[in-house]
């Protein structure tokens, strides 16, 4: 594999080797696939034949369609080459069924003669879940992006999401939870509303139409947030407060956490890229968020209250990791359109979380 009587490579000599060109190659490094030391002479990457071997690994994985995601977790011992062949088969039968589905569609076009005014008649079962797939992927790729670097991808999550993140805080203050009482129709409408702007969002690729989803969602969501715990936390007036207090501990806590993430991100690349910090900063924040709550309110607040916040609370900051973890595994995507997108996401996660569409969902957690 490496030249005779060579312990150790540079990147051109590598390059030959693997086939491979020096961005690829570097591109693995920054994903944390291949570790290379550096000469102490001259600072230069110095591949050692164990190196080479992973990266003519990955090439093979790579060739046949394995996600860069999935090599990770195979060198991790997460995922078995087993597992991820599995994986990838289920993923070519899919691709199979809609390749004989396109083929026939094509082929009936072509036999009756269709000119471009007759294309309506062309029959595509738009609502199966594969063309449902291909038309979100093709509506994706069909506009105009700008490609980020991964610290410039989460400047543009982090700056929307911590400044809506501060004005949900304010709304949270200005808001008396007792209006929930009396009013509660006006919560059940601002919940109605999150709905109504995710779906919006969902369907546009306009990055104006996100950012207004994304602002409105700062002002709905609290209200929507706080109508959901209110009527949970019964008529008890401490009951209410402990509500009002979670309410606020909770955008605060996701504060903190998503800034410092935001700061250890530009210090330390894994850190928006590993599940395990993600899930990490998530209990962290869960165990802050719950701990102010029970020690104020441990005197008034039932286990099945605590239980409920504790569930709460889980799902919220899931739903926000997640999606922030997700669009810094997908590097196609290091794009503005897709960086406001996941931070809409991240602000409305009320729809997020029921939403089939939405980011949380265990196979983008698996990505």
């Amino acid at each position: 594999m490496a030249k005779k009587g060579l312990n150790f490579m540079n990147i051109k000599e590598a390059e030959k080797v693997t086939g491979l060109t020096k961005a690829n190659i570097r591109f693995y490094e920054e994903e944390g696939l291949v570790k290379p030391e550096r000469n102490e002479q001259n600072n230069y990457r110095i591949y050692k034949e164990t190196e080479i071997k992973k990266l003519l690994e990955i090439k093979k994985l790579r060739m046949l369609g394995v996600s860069i995601s999935e090599i990770r977790m195979i060198y991790s011992e997460e995922l078995s080459l087993e597992e991820a062949m599995e994986r990838r088969l289920k993923e070519i039968q899919k691709e199979e069924k809609l390749l004989k589905e396109t083929s026939s569609i094509c082929q009936k076009a072509i036999k009756n003669h269709w000119k471009l005014e007759e294309i309506e008649q062309l029959e595509i079962a738009e609502s199966k879940e594969e063309w449902q797939e291909r038309l979100r992927a093709l509506m994706t790729e069909d506009i105009v992006k700008t490609i980020l670097t991964r610290n410039e991808l989460n400047n543009t999550i982090a700056v929307p999401f911590i400044a809506g993140t501060i004005i949900s805080m304010v709304v949270v203050r200005l808001l008396n939870i007792t209006w929930v009482e009396k009013y509660y129709y006006v919560g059940m409408a601002a919940i109605l509303a999150e709905f109504v702007l995710y779906f919006i969002s969902s369907s546009s690729r306009n990055i104006k139409t996100h950012m207004s989803v994304l602002a409105i969602g700062t002002i709905i969501q609290p209200i929507g947030l706080a109508t959901i715990v209110g009527l949970l936390s019964g008529a008890q007036a401490e009951c209410r407060n402990a509500a009002h207090h979670f309410i606020f501990a909770l955008y605060f806590a996701m504060l903190i956490i998503g800034s410092l993430l935001w700061i250890g991100s530009k210090m330390c690349k894994s850190v928006l890229n590993s599940f395990g910090i993600t899930l990490l900063a998530s209990v962290v924040c869960v165990a802050g968020v719950n701990a102010t709550v029970y020690f104020k309110y441990s005197a008034v607040l039932a286990s099945g209250d605590m239980a409920v916040l504790v569930v709460i609370s889980v799902f919220y900051v899931l739903t926000v990791f997640g999606a922030w973890q997700h669009a810094n595994s997908d590097q196609k995507s290091y794009n503005r359109y897709h960086a406001v997108y996941t931070a809409s996401t991240m602000i409305n996660v009320i729809a997020t979380i029921v939403s089939k569409f939405g980011y949380y969902s265990s196979r983008n957690w698996r990505r």
